[in-house]
């Protein structure tokens, strides 16, 4: 594999905006020599910018003028019903969904879309039949796992609300939501110890959850600690003041600043996640590794050696999932700075004379995918950006820093093990047989980018270390100098600059945790993104 090669060429399909990319950074742009202009097109375009400010009410209003025009848009019922849900108007998000139903009868997402607007009616057992036909289409999706928990709960069937919680902490064993209802179950089976085990699991994840402490201290209750309960319980609403006091401060509804930048304490354990300006991070401990593949695993190439032991002197915070587009919309919004951005047929945001907005037909989905087409330097001025906010200094990892967090203590080829029949579980990634490098057996067509967090994360609960999209590091590339090293930050000088993880067009092989690729730091690819280093107070 060259060095600077990141994917293979591929067609995706996300939701309605078809790309074609050829190579790593070139698109090979799509044939529309006569553009049209469709007022359906304009109208949805204007509800989109409405919905990312958070107006619903005009969003729903430009959606049905686009409907007026052209029926049957997919994506515009698809938004007009996920506006709807916002504005509590379930009845008539239910109508968007039939509608779009009878387009696609098959898309799991819209199963599980009609699935919540029935829950926000209270018909539960109509919501389960939706979240079944999602799971049937995909069943290793988190949310019509934890919501069909939600509505057994509902119905008071703890039994198959425990299983269900058990299966989406299968998926995502660190989401504070399933371990919370997995101990509501529990409770309402009467099983009060294993739910203070399920409470405190989720106030391990996070610690200043109100409703975590607040069941806490029923549980204790049940099982006559009173006095722990009513510490509990008076934490609970310590935490529910100050979210309070910070809404009424800010004029918004979040917590303060204050309470994201507090400093990092000495105890933190590998896995910890805390919020810094809206973005989840995970705690990465320091420690020793050992960098590099051994020559006997399978897929190495030669420039992933020789192996050497690297010692990382300080903790620092990673991005629990990659960069999104709608977090890296903020950045554009505030700074215009846009010189490191392809806005071509295959980034997740556009820019027009009004300005910046999301690309695609269904909001929802476009907001979380993973942002590409952003060069290293556009990638280095997000991170500066973050830095300016005055809460920490934000970065990009170090090549060694990346491949220690993905082995999350480690040492196989993939941080679940060697077995790459479980990449599926854990990354996005283009299952295929080699000839030779650019020279396959059957035509193909790779899988498109996947929203973050939709696979497995690793022993520490980051997602996406193994494919979705390759990461950039900080370093020139550089071959290894094959001794120990601490806190090394690679080369000096050079041509290109480090990515890690593969992607969704490249084969297992090319997802392992060794797995190096380069490329100039001007280049940007629809398979290229990155995820930021918070450091340690």
């Amino acid at each position: 594999m060259d060095r600077d090669r990141m994917s293979v060429a591929t067609a995706i399909v996300l939701v309605v905006t078809c790309a074609v990319i050829s190579g790593c950074g070139t698109p090979r742009p799509i044939r529309n020599p006569v553009p049209i202009r469709n007022p359906a097109v304009d109208w949805h375009n204007e509800g989109l910018a409405y919905h990312g400010a958070g107006n619903y009410e005009d969003a729903v209003k430009c959606y049905e003028r686009a409907l007026e025009y052209d029926s049957s848009y997919l994506g515009t019922w698809l938004n007009l019903g996920l506006a709807l849900r916002m504005l509590r108007r379930y009845e008539e998000a239910l109508e968007c969904y039939d509608n779009a139903l009878s387009v696609e009868p098959d898309n799991a997402r819209i199963w599980y879309d009609k699935g919540l607007a029935l829950g926000g009616l209270g018909r539960w057992e109509e919501a389960l039949e939706c979240y079944d036909r999602a799971l049937e289409i995909d069943p290793h999706s988190w949310g019509p796992w934890f919501n069909k928990g939600l509505a057994l709960g509902s119905l008071g069937r703890w039994e198959g609300a425990l299983e269900c919680n058990e299966r989406a902490l299968e998926i995502n064993p660190y989401s504070w939501e399933a371990w919370l209802n997995k101990g509501t179950a529990l409770g309402g089976l009467g099983r009060w110890e294993e739910a203070l085990e399920c409470y405190g699991r989720a106030l391990e994840i996070t610690p200043d959850e109100p409703k975590a402490w607040h069941a806490k201290g029923m549980a204790l209750e049940e099982l006559g600690r009173r006095d722990e309960a009513l510490q509990a319980r008076g934490r609970a609403e310590e935490l529910r003041t100050a979210v309070a006091l910070a809404v009424d401060s800010s004029g918004a509804g979040g917590a303060s600043s204050a309470a994201e930048v507090e400093p990092e304490d000495s105890a933190l354990s590998a896995g910890e996640v805390r919020v810094f300006q809206g973005i989840d991070f995970v705690w990465v401990p320091p420690g020793k590794f050992t960098m590099g593949s051994p020559p006997d695993e399978a897929g190495r190439d030669s420039w992933e050696g020789p192996r050497h032991e690297i010692t990382l002197s300080k903790g620092f915070w990673l991005g629990k999932y990659e960069v999104t587009a709608g977090q890296f919309l903020e950045f554009l919004e505030a700074t215009g700075k846009d010189s490191g951005v392809n806005f071509g047929d295959y980034c997740p945001v556009k820019k027009s004379r009004s300005g910046y907005s999301l690309r695609g037909e269904y909001v929802s989905l476009v907001v979380d995918l993973p942002m590409v087409e952003v060069s290293w330097h556009g990638a280095v001025a997000f991170c500066e950006w973050l830095s300016s906010q005055g809460e920490g200094k934000y970065r990009l990892p170090t090549e060694a820093e990346w491949e220690y967090a993905c082995r999350a203590g480690t040492t196989t080829a993939f941080s679940f093990g060697d077995d790459e029949s479980d990449l599926d579980y854990y990354g996005c990634y283009y299952w295929l047989y080699y000839d030779d490098y650019y020279e396959y057996e059957h035509e193909y067509d790779p899988e498109p980018t996947e929203m973050v967090g939709s696979k497995k994360p690793n022993a520490w609960g980051l997602y996406d270390m193994h494919g979705n999209v390759w990461e950039w590091c900080g370093d020139w590339y550089g071959d290894y100098a094959g001794r120990s090293a601490a806190d090394p930050t690679g080369p000096s000088y050079g041509r290109w600059r480090v990515a890690r993880g593969g992607s969704c067009g490249d084969p297992a092989d090319d997802c392992r945790s060794a797995t190096r690729g380069a490329n100039t730091p001007d280049s940007t690819s629809n398979y290229l993104g990155f995820r930021v280093v918070r450091e340690a107070d």
